[in-house]
């Protein structure tokens, strides 16, 4: 996706908005590392394993050529899933408040961008670093000492170091306007591509290549 739906539009850009699909016939990291081999810039995407050589590339000063810009949502995702299947069963465990405040305060962090869709990049900047940040190194704590409290085999556990691991993607969207907190527009654009039309050309290149795999999603 070249600009997210929920992020302003230049009126200067010579470029409309635009999503891109690349099929690929399996998950392995070489077609997406194919894909974007030119590519330089800002890579919003989930914590799928083969990006990770996208980041690692490097230009002629030993800058890197792609930043990645991780996704709150996929992060949110998990503790989400521990509260939802505690909530299930009707069984909440001693990790159960703390699932349940991980989503509070990522909610909050959501609230603030709520009121800065679709504003300049340097006006959400300026929002993210005087309310965003504040809660960000709070909820960076918060998992710090939340780790020391819970099994490091259990969920929970699992779920933080998610997050903890790709702190400094997924904090990126503090110091550049330009990025969202999550790449759910591309995950949003994805959808007609799970059409029962986009399934039949998915379908008849798998027969010829003798594959078939999952749809992925980038922004």
């Amino acid at each position: 996706m070249r600009d997210d739906r929920a992020a302003p539009i230049d009126p200067n850009a010579v470029e409309p908005p635009a999503v891109w699909f690349a099929y690929s016939p399996d998950r392995k990291g070489e077609h997406p590392q194919t894909h974007l081999k030119d590519f330089q810039g800002i890579l919003q995407a989930d914590g799928y394993a083969g990006y990770e050589r996208l980041y690692e590339k490097r230009d002629e000063h030993g800058a890197p050529q792609i930043l990645e810009a991780a996704c709150w949502a996929h992060a949110r995702r998990k503790f989400f899933d521990i509260h939802a299947l505690a909530e299930k069963n009707k069984h909440a465990t001693s990790n159960t408040p703390i699932a349940t405040s991980a989503i509070e305060r990522i909610g909050a962090l959501y609230a603030i961008e709520e009121h800065i869709r679709r504003k300049p990049p340097d006006e959400r900047r300026r929002i993210r670093q005087l309310h965003t940040k504040p809660k960000l190194d709070e909820l960076k704590q918060f998992f710090e000492a939340s780790l020391l409290q819970v099994s490091k085999k259990s969920d929970l556990a699992e779920a933080i170091r998610y997050a903890l691991t790709r702190w400094v993607a997924l904090t990126r969207f503090i110091d550049d306007g330009r990025i969202e907190i999550d790449n759910n527009a591309a995950e949003r654009a994805l959808r007609c591509a799970a059409s029962p039309w986009a399934a039949r050309i998915s379908s008849s290149q798998d027969r010829m290549q003798g594959a078939s795999a999952p749809l992925r999603s980038t922004a």
